[in-house]
């Protein structure tokens, strides 16, 4: 299940970020895509959706809120995303906060 998007955006270019949740042995399991998109004359082109972080703890169905995301200008961006708690801590407030620059292309015109 794909849940808690963000979006960021320059002019006719951006990128979507959200969590992907399954089930695993150890509870939750969630992932952190990115994806690009450009809008086009006609319809929207998206880029291939790839993975920023994996997140797989006892506490990860208690993370709070979607990732937030900042257009940095031309191809950059930052991405901040609450991660994992060290160890076998179930508590949400034992996370730490990780953040990530990242170069994504808009897909071709």
């Amino acid at each position: 299940m794909n849940v808690n998007p963000s979006i960021s955006s320059l002019g006719d270019k951006g990128v979507v970020a959200w969590f992907s949740r399954e089930q695993s042995s150890m509870g939750e399991k969630r992932a952190l895509y990115v994806q690009s998109f450009r809008q086009g004359f006609e319809d929207l082109k998206l880029g291939e959706a790839q993975i920023v972080a994996e997140i797989d703890s006892l506490a990860a169905s208690a993370l709070p809120g979607a990732p937030g995301l900042v257009a940095l200008g031309g191809d950059y961006y930052f991405v901040a995303y609450q991660d994992k708690p060290a160890g076998e801590q179930t508590s949400a407030d034992a996370t730490s906060l990780k953040g990530r620059f990242l170069k994504i292309a808009p897909p071709a015109e």
